[in-house]
């Protein structure tokens, strides 16, 4: 419509529509992805580097006229009158965004944290380029598979009961590891980290987008995406920076993830 917003026949002012549309919009970026990195491969392996970097600006460059083509929605601060939607959902300080907010961060820091954690645990134990491959194909697939849950149960539960689920699964696969190590299971822990954060990031724009007014969502969802990242950059950090056994950094993750999951499950019940 002329707001910019999505049209459906579906109504999207409830709460069961706006995850489905994300991680439809998410399942066909990253399966476009896995093509281009499997097309870019195979450039690479009949041609040269440079024919894949110049194939990658074809791209761009495609993307970017394509863009031109999207409707743009028409600024907030240009509206004479305000919706009923917008005056009900007039904020990010609505406790489910700030509340979501805060175990969606911490998710992206166990995700970091995990990711620089296998890396360099593989480099100290001088492991093969195979496992970093095998580690990489994991987290594609369990991103596909988490997308493909949000899909599948968007409309059965709750968008903070799958993202309070996320960390939960996530710290106990973790812990798992901690009585159990092994490289193998490493590398399968990444696409559980895949799985959880493809199910996770969706349930929490969702959430996003039902308490922000569409108006505001843009900046909303740029200055989120910042604190995520900052958070997510913090856990990559440490891996590198400390030195550290497999079993001591999935100890600390399931931890921190099975207390993020309790308490974010739990206490926003009490505090809405």
């Amino acid at each position: 419509d002329e707001s910019g917003w999505p049209i459906t026949n579906r109504p999207v002012t409830s709460n069961k529509g706006f995850a489905g549309f994300n991680a439809q919009l998410t399942l066909l970026g990253t399966g476009a992805g896995l093509m281009a990195g499997v097309l870019g491969g195979a450039i690479l392996k009949a041609l040269s580097a440079s024919s894949v970097l110049q194939f990658a600006a074809l791209v761009f460059l495609l993307a970017g006229v394509a863009s031109f083509r999207l409707h743009k929605a028409s600024p907030l601060r240009q509206r004479t009158t305000v919706t009923a939607w917008e005056l009900a959902h007039d904020g990010v300080n609505h406790v489910e965004v700030t509340w979501g907010l805060t175990a969606m961060a911490l998710l992206r820091f166990a995700i970091g944290f995990l990711g620089f954690l296998l890396v360099f645990g593989l480099r100290n134990q001088q492991a093969s380029l195979t496992w970093y491959a095998w580690a990489l194909g994991m987290t594609g697939l369990g991103s596909l598979v988490g997308l493909a849950i949000v899909t599948r149960f968007h409309g059965t539960r709750d968008d903070s009961t799958l993202l309070a689920w996320s960390h939960v699964v996530l710290a106990i696969v973790a812990g798992y590891l901690v009585w159990n190590p092994s490289l193998v299971g490493q590398v399968l822990l990444s696409g559980v980290i895949g799985l959880v954060g493809a199910v996770a990031q969706p349930s929490f724009d969702s959430i996003t987008q039902q308490h922000v007014a569409p108006g505001h969502q843009g900046r909303t969802f740029a200055k989120f995406a910042v604190r995520q990242q900052l958070l997510w950059v913090v856990g990559a950090i440490i891996p590198v920076a400390v030195a550290m056994e497999f079993t001591v950094g999935d100890g600390v993750i399931a931890v921190i993830c099975l207390l993020t999951g309790l308490v974010y499950g739990l206490g926003r019940r009490y505090v809405r």
